[in-house]
C-alpha cells in the first residue's frame, strides 16, 4: 500500500524515531511511504529510507528537493494546520493510507477530503503534557489536542493504557520497536559494592512531566554522603546552577549508535516520570535492552519483577532504590536478566508487522 505520514518537523524525539523505524521497516515489507513535512524544517536526525515531501507555507508542494532552503522562522500552529491541510489536498490521491500521528497533523488529516484510509497514531495522550506547563499557548495546544481524539480517525495507541484513556478511544495498540543491533547488553557488569564509581544516568529533559527533578534531587543526597557516585545525564537540559556540578557529566549522543554507549557505560539508569504510567518510554525500554537495572515509576514493559518501581515526584524512594541496586547483586541480576527477556517482544520487525496487520482489517 502507499502510505503519506504528514509531520510537523524532524525532531529528535523518541516520537520521530518511532515514525522513521516504521516507515522504513514498512519499506522493508514493501510498501510505499511518503513523508510529509513543511519546507522550513531541517533534515530529519534518525535516518528513514521513506521518501520526504516538502511544502511552502501557501500549502504548495515543492517541486524540486534541491531547491529547499531551510528556513530558521517557524509557522504558527494554525498557520501550518492549514497549510498541511492544503499540501495533503493536493496530493492525497496517490495515496490509499493517510498516517497522522499528532494532534496538529490530525487536524489537516480528518479535514481532506480523500478515499484513503485515515489513522491516527497516538504516541501519548497529550493534553497532559500541556497541563503541567503555564501559558496561554500551552493552554491552546491543550485543547487542540483534546479535539483530535474526537475525529472520525482509525486511532492506534503505543501502549494498552491508551485503549480507553480519557478522550482516546483506540481500535489497538502496537508499542514503539527497539532495534536490537544497537541496544543489547554489555558483556559483564560490575560489583558495585567494591566499585570506586557508581555510575547513575537518566535523559536530560526540561519538561516537568519527564521529572528529572527528582533525579536531581537523589542524586545529591547520596553524592552528599558518598562522592562515589557520578550522574551521566544525556543532550543536558538541566537548570543552569546544576552545570558546574562536579558529579555531573553531560553526554551528548550523535546518534543512536551512541546513545546504545550511553546506556551500557550506566550501573543504573533512572526514568522517574510523573504522567501516564504504563506508556512506552524509550528510555525504559532502551536501557532494559542494553542490560542496565532501570529505577522508573512504571512504564511498559516494566514491573516490580524486572525493574525498580518508585512513586511518583519522591526523591527518596529513588534513593532506597539505588542502594538497593547497588547492595544486592543477585537481585540485581536476576532482574537484568529477567527485563532482558522482557523486552525481546518489542523488537521493530514485529512492530512494523502487527501495525500493518492493523491496517489491512480495514481492506486496505
Amino acid at each position: 500500500m502507499n502510505i503519506l505520514i504528514p509531520v510537523l518537523g524532524f525532531s529528535r524525539s523518541g516520537g520521530a524515531r518511532v515514525l522513521a523505524e516504521f516507515a522504513s521497516h514498512w519499506i522493508a515489507l514493501g510498501h510505499k511511504v511518503d513523508f510529509l513535512t513543511a519546507d522550513n524544517g531541517q533534515e530529519p536526525y534518525f535516518p528513514t529510507k521513506a521518501n520526504i515531501i516538502r511544502y511552502l507555507k501557501s500549502g504548495e508542494i515543492k517541486t524540486s528537493v534541491k531547491s529547499v532552503v531551510f528556513k530558521s522562522t517557524r509557522f504558527n500552529a494554525f498557520t501550518n494546520i492549514f497549510s498541511m491541510y492544503c499540501a495533503i489536498s493536493k496530493i492525497e490521491n496517490n495515496y490509499d493510507l493517510i498516517l497522522a500521528n499528532h494532534s496538529l497533523t490530525a487536524w489537516p488529516v480528518n479535514f481532506v477530503k480523500t478515499k484513503a484510509k485515515k489513522f491516527y497514531y497516538v504516541q501519548a495522550y497529550e493534553p497532559e503534557y500541556y497541563q503541567v506547563e503555564q501559558g496561554v499557548n500551552n493552554r491552546i495546544k491543550e485543547w487542540l489536542s483534546r479535539k483530535s481524539y474526537s475525529f472520525n480517525l482509525f486511532q492506534i495507541c503505543n501502549a494498552p493504557i491508551y485503549l480507553n484513556y480519557r478522550e482516546i478511544k483506540a481500535l489497538d495498540w502496537v508499542a514503539p520497536g527497539i532495534d536490537f543491533n544497537l541496544f543489547y547488553p554489555r558483556k559483564t557488569n560490575k560489583d558495585l559494592q567494591s566499585s570506586p564509581e557508581i555510575i547513575l544516568g537518566c535523559i536530560g529533559r526540561s519538561e516537568p512531566g519527564k521529572g528529572i527533578k527528582y533525579v536531581l534531587d537523589a542524586f545529591s543526597k547520596l553524592w552528599e554522603h558518598d562522592k562515589r557516585y557520578k550522574l551521566f545525564v544525556a543532550y543536558g537540559n538541566l537548570p543552569e546552577s546544576w552545570k558546574s556540578h562536579p558529579g555531573l557529566n553531560i553526554i551528548t549522543p550523535k546518534n543512536d549508535i551512541e546513545l546504545g554507549n550511553f546506556y551500557r557505560s550506566l550501573d543504573i539508569m533512572i526514568a522517574p516520570g510523573i504522567v501516564q504510567l504504563g506508556a512506552a518510554h524509550y528510555p525504559v525500554m532502551e536501557a532494559m535492552a542494553c542490560g542496565v537495572p532501570v529505577i522508573n515509576t512504571g512504564y511498559l514493559p516494566s514491573c516490580s519483577k524486572n525493574a525498580w518501581i518508585v512513586p511518583i515526584k519522591e526523591s527518596d524512594p529513588i534513593v532506597h532504590a539505588i542502594k538497593e541496586i547497588t547492595e544486592d547483586s543477585n537481585l540485581r541480576n536476576y532482574k537484568i536478566d529477567l527485563a532482558n527477556s522482557d523486552i525481546q517482544p518489542f523488537g521493530w520487525q514485529n512492530a512494523a508487522k502487527k501495525m500493518i496487520e492493523i491496517f489491512n482489517k480495514f481492506n486496505l
